[in-house]
């Protein structure tokens, strides 16, 4: 077993859970969080070194971390592999649950062959298809732009836990997590598109968007 790290401590994490979000914590699930959480640590870190070591340096440089970060918090798309060696971490009581939720969403879809074409683009791929249409029509009107760059309408409108636009200019340009790369000129200005949709049958974001489009008269 990886030795522990003892960055994370449990009075610190009670500590910040009371006093900043009011709760009570108990001492299993503060365990759990920093046993987790701390073989995360080790494993940024020694990702870290390797990178450092492969570079001929005795010394951890700002882009060996943030590489190593990349790497271990912030992908999101696994191989088949990976997916596979995920899934079957789990117990047989939930495997038994997860197969019987691939099975649904399969005949959920396969019922639904005779919906129009266009419906049956991939969610992320249907969003921004129409947005990058919209907006070079400028079909949206200048107060909903506005209104896409809050987090509070994006989530009430869209389901969609980030701003659904976001400025370039807000960084430097540069593609922020969570949004698309290539931004999109509209009305003289330059945004992201938010990339994080789904439609599963816990976290369906279809049926928002296209109550939006109805809204927005593009049914």
């Amino acid at each position: 077993m990886a030795a522990k790290t003892g960055i994370v401590k449990t009075t610190t994490v009670k500590a910040y859970i009371t006093t900043a979000k009011k709760m009570r914590s108990q001492a299993a699930a503060v365990k759990k969080f920093i046993d987790d959480f701390d073989v995360v640590i080790e494993a940024v870190i020694v990702e870290a070194v390797r990178l450092a070591k492969a570079a001929k340096r005795n010394t951890i440089m700002k882009a060996d971390m943030a590489a190593a970060i990349e790497k271990y918090l912030k992908k999101t798309d696994l191989t088949w592999d990976q997916t596979a060696a995920s899934v079957i971490k789990h117990n047989p009581t939930d495997l038994g649950k997860i197969s019987k939720t691939i099975l649904e969403w399969i005949s959920a879809h396969e019922a639904e062959g005779n919906r129009p074409a266009v419906r049956q683009q991939a969610i992320g791929v249907f969003v921004r298809d129409q947005l990058k249409r919209m907006f070079k029509d400028n079909a949206v009107p200048p107060a909903e732009i506005q209104r896409m760059l809050t987090l509070e309408y994006s989530n009430r409108t869209f389901n969609i836990q980030f701003p659904l636009l976001r400025r370039a200019t807000a960084s430097n340009e540069r593609r922020p997590d969570r949004y698309w790369k290539g931004p999109v000129k509209v009305y003289g200005e330059w945004y992201f598109i938010c990339d994080e949709w789904f439609e599963t049958r816990a976290n369906n974001d279809r049926p928002y968007f296209e109550r939006w489009l109805q809204r927005m008269g593009q049914d």
